[in-house]
């Protein structure tokens, strides 16, 4: 999978769970600015990704994981692809 379709599936997964438009996502979209983005669906995005990209975050990460820009920079450790909206 080369970036561009890394970036695309991640976003998709992502605004598919939270049931919003991808266009209004932005890197300082949070849990904080996203009404949609609350506890239960950190945990439903979370999972979508482990299972998306056969990755693992553990509990801290996904304590800790409450901005786009932040979940964005996790998954590119783990995968070595970077994302860009």
């Amino acid at each position: 999978m080369d970036s561009a379709a890394f970036s695309n599936t991640f976003f998709d997964v992502f605004s598919a769970v939270l049931n919003v438009r991808r266009e209004s996502l932005t890197p300082r979209s949070s849990r904080d600015s996203l009404d949609e983005w609350d506890s239960i669906k950190h945990m439903q995005v979370m999972l979508a990704l482990e299972e998306q990209f056969n990755i693992q975050f553990s509990d801290d990460e996904i304590a800790n994981l409450v901005s786009l820009s932040d979940l964005m920079q996790a998954m590119t450790s783990k995968t070595g692809m970077p994302l860009s909206l």
